[in-house]
């Protein structure tokens, strides 16, 4: 089970103020279930998702995932990227 709790997530905007990019979200998604996450551009989505991966930290809240806090990338999930993520020069054969 994956259990997002008041999760919310700051960045730095590069001055002294910081943007909440995620604002105390509540989530739980059980064994078997399908979810979708939908929302206008700029409302957290590829955040949330990042931070259940472990590529982004939580700022406030806890992301657990079968009892486990996550807290870094693992095995146990992965991430397909909106992007191609190859380098330009190389191709999958190469």
């Amino acid at each position: 089970m994956l259990c997002l709790q008041d999760v919310s997530k700051n960045f730095k905007n590069g001055k002294k103020e910081s943007v909440r990019a995620v604002d105390r979200l509540n989530l739980t998604v059980h064994p078997e279930e399908f979810v979708c996450i939908v929302g206008r551009s700029g409302c957290g989505k590829t955040t949330t998702l990042r931070m259940i991966a472990g590529l982004e930290t939580v700022s406030s809240g806890s992301i657990r995932l079968n009892g486990r806090t996550i807290r870094k990338p693992g095995p146990d999930r992965c991430v397909v990227f909106q992007k191609y993520t190859l380098f330009p020069w190389r191709t999958v054969l190469s």
